[in-house]
């Protein structure tokens, strides 16, 4: 294991646009590796509200490409880092008991220590993976079928795999575990269409195909990211392409409902830029926030985008992070305290030729101002519940303005209490508790918690498996 050099920056905000509203603050940034190319792909918070990031690094070992994985605390300080061999790594996801498992041309799986578990070739090479209410997991990526052709190839592991494709090339990027035991595979098809376009397929849980839909439109579209929508619907983010003189790269976003049929399509950018998106993520309010690249032609270097919109896809506001190299979002999401964590690479800063690059927003402004968390001086703030909706485990997060004792529960549609998760005297300041929900059905919940001052709130959640 080589030595992680570790720096810290304020990120440089180079232009918000799009929208009226203004973006969060940029709280801090972080970089980690080595003194050679390491580029990190996925992040995800930990119950106690660490950052877990992984990718791909060739600082150490051999020199190759290596799985790398980095701890960081809640302010991006670097915990702990673990090496878990040869491979490009790509997904990340929290398990069902606690732990981690990476996906790329491996599966690692590791339990609440990091220590693996189960380290394998991955059957593919996979850019996103998830784990099924069985514990199974299941991967994305791509195959070869002939002479420069390739397939969605969806990977059950230890179990089976499919192939989803025509006679030219598809690859698959995106993955969504349903609550039938099947699957949502997106990604880009040019077997069915004239160019690359959005390419959708529903699978039941033997991976059979139910329905696929192509999108057609006017130039090459690619989905790279996707998440489920509380209609049961999906929507899907990536890069679309309007050729001119010089190629004109957009985000794309694309609203479907649950049997496929595209309801509307937004496109985000401006003529004398390019952007591309590669990660979307669901906000604590129904909306979306999306990550990626943004591209000045002129100056010919790339920062990182991040762009916030409204469950109809109306932008609010988005922001530009970097110096005068490259930079790149991979992966981008809410956090338990209403901000935002944007994970990528960076070549303006760090120690090396290109760096992960950790870099914290602030929690939106409310009304002009940065919304209290503690309601009144004998209250409590209960936390919207991450990730929602969620399968397996979920994480919860509550602060007390006051010592007294708190209440915490999870009940379902009928009142009945399920989980009694807290239930003891509390001083003033943050808790965080994890609910594991083995045993318990798919379906709608509710987090509710009191406290002895007569005070309640309450918090919709849903299981999917």
């Amino acid at each position: 294991m080589g030595k992680i050099m570790v720096t810290a920056g304020a990120a440089l905000i180079l232009w918000a646009g799009l929208a009226q509203g203004n973006p969060p603050d940029s709280l801090w940034s972080k970089t980690f590796g080595g003194a050679s190319d390491d580029g990190c792909h996925a992040v995800v918070e930990l119950a106690d509200g660490r950052l877990a990031l992984a990718g791909t690094a060739t600082s150490f070992g051999a020199g190759g490409m290596e799985y790398w994985l980095v701890i960081a605390r809640e302010n991006g300080d670097s915990l702990m880092s673990r090496n878990y061999g040869a491979g490009d790594c790509n997904a990340l996801i929290q398990t069902r008991d606690g732990g981690l498992a990476l996906g790329g041309t491996r599966i690692v799986e590791t339990d609440r220590n990091l220590n693996a578990s189960l380290n394998q070739p991955a059957e593919v090479r996979a850019y996103s993976m998830v784990q099924d209410a069985e514990g199974n997991f299941a991967l994305l990526g791509m195959a070869g079928v002939g002479e420069g052709n390739y397939d969605f190839r969806l990977v059950k592991f230890g179990r089976w795999s499919k192939h989803y494709g025509g006679e030219s090339q598809e690859e698959g990027f995106a993955i969504a575990a349903m609550d039938d035991g099947g699957f949502a595979l997106a990604g880009y098809a040019m077997s069915y269409g004239a160019d690359k376009d959005v390419w959708l397929v529903r699978t039941d849980a033997a991976g059979d195909v139910i329905w696929a839909r192509n999108y057609v439109r006017s130039g090459p579209d690619i989905c790279y990211s996707m998440v489920k929508t509380d209609d049961g619907g999906f929507m899907l983010a990536g890069e679309t392409t309007r050729r001119g003189l010089v190629a004109d790269i957009e985000f794309l976003l694309m609203k479907v409902n649950a049997d496929g049929d595209l309801q509307w399509t937004r496109c985000y950018g401006k003529n004398t830029r390019q952007e591309g998106c590669n990660s979307i993520s669901k906000t604590y309010d129904g909306g979306f926030i999306l990550g990626g690249t943004v591209i000045n032609p002129n100056a010919r270097d790339a920062n990182m985008w991040a762009l916030r919109v409204n469950a109809e896809g109306d932008s609010l506001w988005s922001v530009s992070l970097g110096g005068r190299g490259n930079e790149n979002c991979y992966s981008v999401i809410q956090t338990a305290d209403g901000g935002f964590a944007l994970g990528g690479y960076t070549y303006s800063y760090g120690s090396g030729m290109g760096d992960y690059w950790l870099v914290k927003l602030a929690a939106e402004p409310v009304n002009g101002a940065q919304h209290e968390a503690i309601p009144s001086p004998y209250g409590f703030s209960l936390a919207p519940p991450y990730p929602n909706p969620f399968n397996g485990v979920v994480n919860l997060s509550f602060r007390t303005a006051k010592p007294g004792r708190y209440f915490l529960e999870m009940v379902d549609p009928s009142g009945r209490s399920v989980a009694k998760l807290f239930d003891e005297f509390a001083g003033a300041g943050e808790r965080r508790i994890v609910w594991d929900s083995q045993g318990s059905p798919a379906g709608r919940y509710w987090v509710r918690m009191e406290s002895e001052f007569g005070e309640t709130q309450s918090a919709p959640i849903t299981l999917v498996k």
